[in-house]
Order: C-alpha cells, then sequence, then structure tokens
C-alpha cells in the first residue's frame, strides 16, 4: 500500500507517473504499512521527494530527507524501490543521526520488513542512552536483512553514552556505557570505554554479537573490570 500522511503540507509537480513533491510537516503521524505494524509520529520533517512510476514497481528517492521524532534526529538521501507485488522493497540508504533517547528507537523499526527473530530482540534491547554521532548505509532487499549471504549491505557506526542494553532477558544489562558500535552484516563489534554489567565495572573492553538473527544468541567480551568477587561471579 502507498504512504499515508496526516497534518503535513506540501507542493507537487507532475501526474502519476512521474513527479516531485515538497514535503514538510510538525506533529504529524506517518501510515507506511509496507514498512510499519502501526502509525509512527514525527516532531518535524521535510524533503523534496521525486517519484516514478514504472509497469511493476514505484521508485521514491531523495537527496535530503530531514526527520526529528522522540527517538532520533537524522538527515538521510535515500532510493526506494516499492514493488506493486508482494516483493520486497528494495532500499539504498545513507543516514547521519543523533539519539537522546534509545528506549524510543523500539517504536521506530520497521518491523513489517525485518525477520521476527530479529524484531524480537531489537524491541527490548535499546532500555536507554544516547546516540551523540551516527552513520548509516543500508543497501539491499528488506527481507534479505541482515545480508548473512551477501546479497546486500549493511554498515553503521554509532557512538553511544550511557548505553542501557538488554542482550537476554536472563542476563544482567550492560548499563552506563560509552564507547563505539559498528554493525557489519550479521555481526555487532564494540569499543567499550566503560560501562557496567549488574555491580562489576567496565574499564575498557571489546564486546561481539555474532551472528544476528541466528538462533544462538552469544556475547563474547574481552576487557578489563573491576568489583567485588560475588559482583564479577553474578556475571559470570
Amino acid at each position: 500500500s502507498q504512504p499515508g500522511f496526516e497534518k503535513i503540507s506540501g507542493q507537487i509537480k507532475g501526474d502519476e507517473s512521474l513527479g516531485a513533491i515538497e514535503l514538510s510537516g510538525q506533529d504529524f503521524n506517518v501510515k507506511a504499512s509496507a514498512l510499519f505494524d502501526k502509525p509512527i509520529f514525527l516532531n518535524k520533517f521535510h524533503s523534496i521527494v521525486g517519484w516514478q512510476q514504472l509497469t511493476d514497481k514505484w521508485l521514491l528517492s531523495t537527496q535530503s530527507l530531514a526527520l526529528d521524532c522522540p527517538a532520533f534526529k537524522s538527515e538521510s538521501r535515500l532510493l526506494l524501490k516499492l514493488p506493486k507485488n508482494e516483493q520486497s522493497p528494495f532500499i539504498d540508504l545513507q543516514t547521519s543521526l543523533k539519539s537522546d533517547d534509545l528506549g524510543q528507537i523500539k517504536n521506530y523499526l520497521p518491523t513489517n520488513i525485518i525477520k521476527p527473530i530479529i524484531k524480537n530482540w531489537l524491541e527490548p534491547a535499546f532500555v536507554g542512552g544516547k546516540i551523540t554521532k551516527g552513520d548509516l548505509l543500508f543497501y539491499g532487499k528488506a527481507n534479505d536483512f541482515p545480508f548473512a549471504k551477501g546479497t546486500g549491505v549493511f554498515e553503521a557506526a554509532i557512538d553511544l553514552d550511557k548505553l542501557e542494553l538488554n542482550f537476554n532477558p536472563e542476563w544482567l544489562h550492560l548499563t552506563e556505557v560509552n564507547g563505539r558500535v559498528r554493525f557489519e552484516r550479521t555481526d555487532i563489534v564494540a569499543s567499550l570505554k566503560s560501562g557496567k554489567i549488574g555491580k562489576a565495572k567496565i574499564n575498557k573492553a571489546d564486546a561481539l554479537i555474532p551472528g544476528l538473527g541466528s538462533n544462538d544468541e552469544r556475547l563474547f567480551i574481552k576487557g578489563e573490570a573491576e568489583g567485588d568477587m560475588s559482583d564479577v561471579l553474578n556475571v559470570l
């Protein structure tokens, strides 16, 4: 289905086959059932979006898409290919972003195009914290994410401040995490400057979550930590 907007203004040039629209709005909802299972709320939005209707798909593109929402602020370049049949959308996206509340990210996940096992991990994973700087590249079919077979590219580098991560409901949370996280295909690689696991303090560490989306959840941490023996044993 085609995207829908509430309380947004714009200027349109073109027809149903080819054209462009300049959109802007404040405090409104976006309905995009191809991506999200419910409307998403945006504080501010501005973009000039071009469209082209082909026999089998719609092409949407923009060189500048600015978003401001409770979860993040971002600037993006986007090419979106939306098939008219049930095939997966193709996304070519480059984004820079910041976030003052990572706990809100769960409300902005494209849940209708990511695999259930990844959705179920991501939704409770980010409890809180900030992104002071982030860059993201997504290139490929949405249903192929996280591109374990090399059918697309997903890369992200994010600088974090006071992150709280719920890796597994049965594990202690990682809290007060400062450092950089990289997403490389199916792996999450982190260089942590500081943080905590339970009451144990992390002074410096490298962390790896391999095989995102697999049934084998593992977290590897190598680094320096300090705390009472009981605190360390609780982590182990």
